[in-house]
């Protein structure tokens, strides 16, 4: 039987309203998508490494977005298996689960 996070959508549905105004109130997210150098918006997707569903993020100039969907909707992944992503959302992440690094997060470049 498949795990609830199998599906990163599915795991994190109940946080997914708040998470486009926490990066767009974000100065660190901003500082990377207000720039001279972003000319178009780019989308880049967080999934498991067990099937295809995704959170999208499409980073633009000025407001960005959060939906969920196709990873191949994405220029790239962020890929963890499911274990690693439960174990980074707990609410106190045990070692090494603090980080997309100490995770063992990987991106797959889609496009």
């Amino acid at each position: 039987m498949a795990s609830e996070w199998s599906s990163l959508p599915t795991a994190l549905n109940s946080s997914l309203d708040g998470l486009e105004k926490a990066i767009n109130d974000d100065p660190q997210f901003n500082g990377f998508t207000d720039t001279k150098a972003m000319t178009k918006p780019v989308t880049f997707g967080i999934q498991t490494t067990e099937n295809d569903d995704a959170i999208l993020i499409t980073a633009a100039p000025g407001k960005s977005s959060v939906s969920t969907g196709s990873a191949e909707k994405a220029l790239f992944s962020l890929m963890a298996t499911p274990h690693q992503w439960e174990s980074l959302f707990q609410a106190i992440p045990k070692r090494p689960y603090q980080s997309f690094g100490g995770i063992g997060c990987h991106v797959q470049i889609l496009k």
